[in-house]
């Protein structure tokens, strides 16, 4: 079901995609955000595990993005166990990757692109800088603008790493998802 070869965001190398956000794959991810370890998390870790093993270039350190505290259910923040389960199948020994919140933003759902990107400008930081890496791999549950994607690429990138991917469960296809893919003028 994945589909790798989709037009990554502005700022990001490689984009990886497991599904569209629609139907079943849908439901899954709602699924999975509010039950852990439920049937949709298991189900979705196993195919991007799956997804991840196929790419002989899915080398680095894997991180979440970071979440905002509406994102929390319980303690349980899908794309975390997600990046965590990825590191553990992965061979290698990569460096953990501080990638935090400056500030807090408000729920993206709902906001246009540019909204988006607004509401995250700045968000991301990395506290130090990193030692040389060639690819780092970030984790997400759904690719809508790719706002959030681009922005924790530009804080990894500001902290020395060379190039940013990411894998996601699904890609949420919005009127103004493929603005991001521009340069700044």
């Amino acid at each position: 079901m994945d589909s790798p070869a989709v037009h990554p965001p502005f700022g990001l190398a490689e984009v990886l995609v497991w599904s569209a956000y629609s139907g079943v794959a849908r439901k899954l991810i709602l699924q999975a955000k509010e039950q852990p370890m439920g049937a949709g998390a298991v189900l979705l870790r196993q195919e991007l595990l799956a997804m991840f093993a196929r790419r002989r270039s899915c080398t680095g350190p894997i991180l979440a993005i970071p979440a905002g505290l509406h994102r929390w259910c319980d303690g349980w923040h899908f794309p975390s166990w997600l990046a965590r389960e990825l590191r553990q199948q992965q061979a290698g020994n990569f460096p953990r990757i501080p990638l935090w919140r400056k500030r807090l933003s408000c729920r993206q759902s709902g906001l246009s692109g540019a909204a988006r990107r607004g509401n995250l400008n700045g968000c991301f930081f990395v506290p130090r800088r990193l030692p040389p890496l060639p690819r780092v791999w970030l984790v997400d549950d759904v690719w809508t603008t790719g706002a959030t994607l681009q922005e924790a690429a530009r804080a990894l990138r500001e902290a020395g790493v060379a190039s940013v991917g990411a894998v996601v469960c699904a890609r949420a296809l919005s009127p103004d998802a493929f603005l991001l893919n521009l340069p700044a003028p």
